[in-house]
């Protein structure tokens, strides 16, 4: 696996899946050794790019993005400080790379299900990722972000949220919106269509903004949840939210005599 100039060399020495030993080795791609190890998760070089997991399910479900972050699902309070502030240059080794969340088959088929074969628009894409990753399974997915970046996975459109006036015929995807930011809150006051699909952590969580999370408590349901591999201290995952229908109260009329 080639990934940031460096060769990933894993392999499995039992069949355990969890509590296994691994062996991995990074390299560059000049072929220099730089770190192995059976028993760290996440490496023996200082180097921050060297960071990477110990193990991995080299399932051919699993995205890239996965097998790389395929770290142990614990509390930030379970891990030994090494292995918390690890952990932490590893995520953002990662999310610098790929997406603040991390896709996995079961958060993909979710989205695919929701969509009933209809276009996806996507605002705050990033890198456009998750985006990609859902190309290639066949769907129509339309990223855009307030900015180009570099090295994307795919043609991420520059857009702000007031384009979706544009898209309310398509399901919106909302993936780690910034921390009291205003905008998946104003994606909501243009976009007037029915399926919202949202990636992130709940109300007081670390993604969008108060008046957002009041706005899917008020004209959203919540359909269904969708796990997907979390980093230590963090707490998102993939929710499915249809639009309340607005009932029209009935006003009764004087009767003409």
């Amino acid at each position: 696996m080639i990934t940031g100039g460096y060769t990933l060399d894993l392999h499995c020495e039992n069949e355990a899946v969890h509590g296994f030993m691994w062996n991995w080795s990074f390299k560059e791609s000049a072929g220099t050794h730089i770190g192995e190890s059976d028993k760290s998760p996440y490496g023996g070089s200082d180097s921050p790019d060297c960071l990477v997991p110990r193990f991995s399910l080299l399932s051919t479900a699993m995205t890239e993005y996965e097998q790389l972050a395929s770290i142990p699902q614990k509390e930030l309070w379970e891990l030994p400080l090494d292995e918390i502030l690890k952990a932490s240059t590893l995520r953002e080794t990662l999310v610098a790379r790929f997406a603040w969340a991390i896709p996995n088959e079961e958060a993909l088929a979710a989205i695919e299900k929701a969509a009933k074969g209809r276009a996806v628009v996507e605002m705050g894409a990033g890198k456009g990722y998750w985006a990609k990753l859902l190309q290639d399974r066949g769907l129509t997915v339309l990223p855009f972000d307030k900015k180009k970046q570099p090295d994307a996975w795919t043609t991420v459109k520059k857009g702000t949220p007031k384009i979706l006036t544009r898209h309310s015929d398509k399901v919106l995807f909302l993936c780690w919106p910034s921390y009291d930011d205003p905008m998946a809150h104003d994606c909501l006051k243009y976009w007037k269509g029915d399926t919202l699909i949202y990636v992130g952590e709940g109300n007081g969580g670390c993604t969008a903004d108060d008046a957002f999370h009041a706005s899917l408590d008020k004209y959203f349901t919540r359909l269904r949840s969708v796990g997907i591999p979390q980093f230590p201290g963090i707490h998102d995952n993939l929710t499915v939210y249809q639009r309340k229908q607005v009932r029209l109260r009935a006003v009764s009329r004087p009767k003409l005599r």
